[in-house]
């Protein structure tokens, strides 16, 4: 039976409990006067029963339509819904009074108030009868669920807990437990489900056996959090979350879809929203191009920019398909007055780029297009030259020709003591930035180095997940590898922050936070998944960690800073360097000659690359 009424849709549900509500109503008229008047009104009932029944069913709608106690979910009751209910009863009990004095029926207050009683107790036995059908009986033991559905086990038995509970019945999943360890709910129960305290869980984890833990508790701090994860991984099950009220809101994403948590998080890496006033009004009614507008930081630099009301915003990227992707994930989030346009153009266009900059009258640039995958550029520096270099000789020369107001250059921490070829183009791009815009009085220069930044193409956790998923081993380059990271919404709010501070050329460092360790990060993401690690102390593990050399230019720790001199600026998350260039004479002779030529080959790139490393690289 409980499949059955799980299998209705909720308009119904609520019809059914109407009809139910409408024959209570009926049922305690007739027998509420029945018992109180000695049969002597029974007669006058019955004498007029089709118009009593008729009239009863306008009385019923009309209260119901009033207190909605009819839509009331009853896998969860509230103290509230009786106070709904008590309205319910006293409603059609001072409705039939009224009716009273137009009908023949001896309606007097003592059959008024023990009508009423007699409502509201019918309506909250009907209720808890229906209830026992559909969750009681079928919650008995936690160890009878013998079906398919994935087996739940949630964190969380307050407001937020007990909603997704009655969401998720709706859906294919069955509920074994909740935990919790607030005052007055150990050993109650929610909808015929057991709340345990983590104490309790974990003497009876073996009986309820969960395939999955979600945490629902959005008010939660990142220390809460963090407590709940490192007390759950111990059961070796996988770990989810359901996203807070204002995490659905930017995603919009639905309360049934879980997200796996982010390892980082568990580490310590704490997300900031930054205050989107504080920069609001750079970006504000201007007329902005983003290129590389397809990748991952030019996309959501896109997408936190529509939120501040721009005038126009120019999407450059050579990529057809990251275009296509960025206008389906921002259609729904463009407002009418924002005006949007997506070009094909790659910035060694230089003539196709000058031409956009001019015709759609850019007053802000936000270089982000770049080749940026160690390993890739080492097999082909040419392309990674001419892309990273000249490419953003080319945008720096046609924002100085179209008096463009505002130019904000993407970099990374990889240009700082680089041991690539992409970090050595990223510190040359660096330094044309700062030779050729930094004099230029009308127009204000950010150049803004950050690290890894979270869910990027090429990020190693994507990669980490599909590893995991597919049985191991996991790859590491080294054990003691360190790296920076950043959730990517932050650190585009972080880019728009440091670029609104305008500048001659300034190097602006973005807060990472602590280096993490990579196998500290693994580790973690195991854990998360339910899976132990493998290694020389646990041979009975499910994945091993497989240790591989270090790739061609890859580092083992990163760093931002050159020579270890930053100041802050007036938000704590971002510093500015003092780098500054020495040789202003040769960086302009490099621009003018090498950097010119169309008949680059490997070994001249790389000869220019290692003159620029020796002549232009900051020593402690």
């Amino acid at each position: 039976m409980k499949d059955s009424i799980d299998k209705l849709s909720r308009s119904s549900k609520v019809l059914i409990l109407a009809i139910v509500d409408y024959i209570i109503a009926i049922i305690s008229l007739y027998l509420v006067s029945y018992i109180l008047e000695k049969n002597s009104n029974l007669v006058f009932f019955l004498k007029d029963s089709y118009l009593i029944i008729f009239l009863m069913l306008f009385v019923v709608i009309i209260s119901s339509n009033i207190t909605k106690v009819s839509s009331t979910a009853i896998r969860n009751l509230y103290f509230t819904d009786a106070i709904k209910f008590l309205s319910y009863s006293i409603l059609v009990g001072c409705i039939t009074y009224i009716l009273s004095f137009f009908i023949v029926i001896n309606f007097t207050l003592i059959i008024f108030f023990y009508y009423v009683s007699s409502l509201l107790l019918g309506m909250i036995l009907t209720r808890l009868l229906i209830y026992y059908v559909i969750t009681i009986s079928d919650n008995i033991k936690i160890d009878n669920y013998k079906s398919s559905k994935p087996k739940i086990a949630i964190f969380g038995a307050g407001a937020a807990g007990r909603n997704v509970i009655n969401l998720l019945h709706e859906k294919e999943y069955n509920i074994l437990a909740l935990i919790d360890d607030g005052a007055g709910f150990t050993d109650t129960y929610i909808s015929g489900i057991k709340i345990f305290s983590r104490n309790s869980f974990k003497k009876n984890f073996l009986n309820i056996k969960p395939d999955e833990i979600w945490v629902v508790i959005p008010s939660a701090t990142n220390n809460e959090v963090n407590s709940i994860i490192e007390y759950l991984t111990q059961f070796g099950v996988k770990i989810k979350k359901i996203p807070s009220l204002n995490e659905l809101l930017l995603s919009g994403k639905s309360i049934f879809n879980p997200v796996e948590i982010n390892p980082i998080d568990v580490l310590g890496r704490k997300k900031v929203d930054i205050d989107k006033q504080l920069f609001k009004s750079q970006y504000n009614n201007k007329s902005i191009l983003i290129s590389g507008a397809g990748g991952s930081i030019g996309s959501e630099i896109a997408k936190q920019l529509l939120t501040v009301q721009p005038k126009k915003l120019i999407f450059l990227d050579i990529s057809e398909y990251s275009l296509y992707k960025l206008e389906k994930d921002i259609e729904n989030k463009i407002a009418n007055a924002v005006i949007t346009k997506y070009f094909l153009c790659s910035i060694l266009d230089k003539k196709l780029l000058g031409n956009i900059i001019k015709e759609e009258n850019i007053q802000v640039i936000i270089h982000a297009a770049a080749y940026k995958h160690v390993p890739i550029i080492e097999e082909n520096i040419v392309a990674g030259f001419r892309n990273n270099v000249i490419g953003t000789i080319n945008i720096a020369d046609e924002a100085i020709l179209n008096n463009v107001e505002r130019f904000i250059f993407v970099s990374t921490d990889k240009a700082v003591r680089p041991t690539s070829i992409m970090g050595a183009t990223k510190r040359m791009a660096e330094l044309v930035i700062q030779h050729k815009l930094s004099e230029i009085n009308r127009m204000e220069t950010a150049i803004v180095r950050f690290g890894n930044v979270l869910g990027s193409s090429g990020s190693v956790i994507p990669l980490f997940k599909k590893q995991i998923k597919n049985g191991g081993p996991i790859t590491l380059t080294d054990p003691g590898m360190t790296r920076y990271f950043m959730v990517i919404e932050e650190a585009a709010q972080l880019v728009l922050l440091a670029g609104s501070f305008g500048g001659k050329g300034e190097v602006y460092l973005l807060d990472m936070g602590e280096q993490v360790k990579i196998v500290d990060l693994i580790k973690n993401m195991l854990k998360l998944e339910g899976l132990k690690l493998k290694d020389g102390q646990n041979l009975d593990g499910d994945i091993e960690i497989k240790v591989i050399n270090k790739r061609r230019g890859e580092k083992l720790f990163e760093e931002l800073l050159i020579n270890k001199d930053d100041k802050h600026t007036s938000h704590p998350k971002v510093k500015v360097a003092n780098e500054k260039i020495n040789n202003k004479e040769k960086m302009h002779s490099f621009i003018n000659s090498s950097f010119s030529e169309n008949n680059l080959t490997h070994n001249k790139v790389v000869r220019i690359l290692e003159d620029y490393i020796s002549e232009f690289q900051y020593k402690d």
